[in-house]
This record gives C-alpha cells, sequence and structure tokens, in this order.
C-alpha cells in the first residue's frame, strides 16, 4: 500500500466547498442581524462591507476544514472522522464570527437589546 492510499481523503477541496457555503451563510446572518438592529449607515454599506470581507472568511473557513479534516482524518485514519470534525470547526468558526460581527458591542443599541437580534435562539449565546 503506497503513502496516498493510507490517506484519508479529506482535504482543502472539500474545505472550498463547504468554506463557502458557510462563508455566504454567515454573510446573510450577519446582514439580516445588522439591518433588524439598525446597524451601520443603510443595507446597502453594511452589505458592502460584508461582502468586501467574504473572500478572507471563505478561506479562513476552508482552511479551518482542510486543517481539522486532515488532522483528525490522519490521527483517526477514518475519512468520515475528519469530515465531522471539519465541518464542526467551520461551524464554531462561523458562531464565533457572528458573535463578533453580527453583534457589535460597541455599537448603541437604540432597537435590539445588546444588539442580539430578536429572532436569535436565547440558550445559544452570542
Amino acid at each position: 500500500m503506497t503513502m496516498a492510499e493510507s490517506r484519508p481523503r479529506t482535504g482543502f477541496g472539500a474545505g472550498v466547498v463547504v468554506g463557502g457555503v458557510v462563508a455566504l451563510a454567515l454573510a446573510g446572518l450577519i446582514s439580516r442581524a445588522h439591518a433588524d438592529c439598525d446597524v451601520g449607515l443603510n443595507a446597502g454599506a453594511n452589505l458592502l462591507a460584508v461582502l468586501m470581507v467574504l473572500p478572507v472568511v471563505w478561506g479562513l473557513h476552508a482552511a479551518a476544514f482542510a486543517a481539522a479534516s486532515a488532522g483528525v482524518g490522519r490521527v483517526t485514519r477514518r475519512a468520515p472522522a475528519g469530515l465531522v470534525a471539519g465541518a464542526l470547526t467551520v461551524v464554531l468558526l462561523a458562531w464565533l464570527l457572528f458573535a463578533w460581527v453580527g453583534t457589535p458591542s460597541d455599537y448603541p443599541d437604540p432597537i435590539c437589546p445588546a444588539n442580539v437580534p430578536p429572532w436569535w435562539p436565547s440558550w445559544l449565546p452570542v
């Protein structure tokens, strides 16, 4: 068995796809939270700001997915375990980014208490 055959098939290709989907979902979530809580100048300016950092967030998610899936896949020698670890890492990273960018603590909160949108689940901290 060669070295390539013994390694699980996880990596950056799947990370690009998963990272892109999660980055787009995160951009929509942040845009909706900013619109509902009246954060920023207007919806157009907020969307432009989110779209400008979207490629960086996409790359960050892709790299996090690839690193976690390759690391866990290499340790366990099972590709599904690596894929699950990569997916959990990307979801955790997206949640942290939403908590940091989607609910800015330094912005006055005239509509949403503590800049947390009313549709956000109360059991999930931000």
